[in-house]
């Protein structure tokens, strides 16, 4: 008999497997009509689960509206940590209690059987596209041809990407967390970059007819309207000496970065679906992210952006599937953060049709992958199975 075990540079081998065991459900063949994908910046996936309020609310959400798709941003759990006397130290004690805790909170709680994840070194960044009642993808990869890699050849150095295909359905979701502007010249370099890399892949993807589907906190606010309640304090910040007029604002809320985000779109055919859905701009109603009150004895007022806001999470699709777009909703309001799961970030949820098409057209890159991501997945159900880091050891 063989029980999924974890073997990563995070997740090295279990030494209880039964304390991270998979558990078992139905085999799941084809995509459904209609899925729900939700993006959200967790401000530390680790932290929100470890708190018991936070943790219930986030089971409570997947499981009440039935999520098929969990993107999370800043999930915050290092790959590798150093040991008291500067070893490596793969996986220390500590760090495998919370590798423990973080898997079976999303498999036992929320009901989650595949888990991809792509880390950091050090507990800053990272992501996590985690799935249920989905078949497996044909393929995951962990970075996009011309990004930044680590030293492993497979992921982004710092554990931005995670990109689930699913070849046979021509359907692919890109999950990133873009790199914040900064206020360096080598952050905006650095955001330059990653912006013209991921232009590069949606052009691509587009000229290769593949429906691509991006999501995450990519931290642009695309338009004036998306950050409140006075746009032009945003634009007035950040005015050093010498800066380019295109790089003067609040990162996140540049002209060059907003330009660059709507070439991205324009060159990817992609439509910014929240925005579809809601024409109206509010920004009380839009913003994902929220600033953060006074620390106490202060009183919330004198926090820098309490009762400020930018919209920079998003769901991106391309324009073919328009009409497939039911629903975009975000599930947090307000300066006292209401529905953002202890976080900073407010999570976004659409519910879109997913077709498939006539023809599947050529594939992108294989990548396969054995470096410090984790998938968790399901009994074998006939399909191909990813490149990811799974192992079956036997008992």
């Amino acid at each position: 008999m063989k029980r999924n075990a974890l073997l990563t540079d995070f997740f090295k081998k279990v030494e209880n497997p039964k304390s991270t065991k998979i558990p078992k459900v139905a085999a799941v063949t084809r995509l459904p009509d209609t899925v729900r994908l939700m993006a959200w910046n967790a401000d530390s996936l680790l932290n929100r689960i470890k708190n018991k309020e936070s943790a219930r609310e986030i089971a409570k959400v997947v499981k009440e509206r039935d999520v098929n798709v969990l993107c999370v941003c800043e999930v915050r759990m290092s790959c590798e940590s150093c040991s008291s006397t500067g070893s490596i130290d793969r996986v220390n004690a500590n760090q495998g209690a919370e590798r423990d805790l973080v898997v079976n909170f999303l498999t036992r709680q929320c009901g989650f059987d595949q888990l991809y994840f792509s880390l950091r070194s050090v507990k800053q960044a990272g992501v996590g596209m985690f799935m249920r009642k989905m078949p497996k993808p044909e393929r995951v990869q962990f970075k996009i041809s011309g990004t930044e890699v680590g030293g492993d050849g497979f992921h982004h150095p710092e554990g931005r990407i995670v990109l689930a295909d699913f070849e046979s359905e021509n359907l692919q979701l890109l999950l990133t967390y873009v790199p914040n502007n900064g206020w360096t010249e080598d952050s905006f370099a650095k955001r330059r970059r990653f912006d013209h890399e991921m232009k590069s892949f949606l052009e691509a993807a587009k000229c290769q007819g593949r429906r691509t589907i991006w999501l995450g906190d990519l931290n642009v606010a695309a338009n004036w309207n998306d950050v409140g309640p006075d746009p032009a304090w945003f634009r007035r910040q950040k005015q050093s000496p010498g800066l380019c007029e295109d790089d003067i604002g609040q990162p996140g809320f540049t002209k060059a970065e907003q330009d660059r985000f709507a070439e991205q779109l324009k060159t990817g055919g992609l439509i910014d679906a929240y925005r579809h859905c809601h024409p109206d701009e509010d920004w009380e109603k839009d913003a994902t992210w929220r600033g953060a009150p006074g620390k106490p004895p202060n009183p919330p007022e004198f926090g820098r952006f309490y009762g400020k806001g930018m919209r920079i999470d998003y769901v991106l699709v391309p324009e073919s599937m328009t009409k497939d777009v039911q629903s975009v909703e975000n599930l947090g309001i307000g300066k006292e953060r209401k529905g953002f799961m202890g976080s900073d970030h407010a999570p976004l949820l659409a519910t879109i049709d997913i077709r498939q098409p006539e023809t599947s057209p050529g594939s992108l890159e294989k990548a396969s992958d054995p470096g410090h991501s984790e998938a968790a997945k399901a009994e074998p159900d006939g399909r191909p199975e990813p490149s990811t880091g799974v192992v079956e050891l036997d008992d």
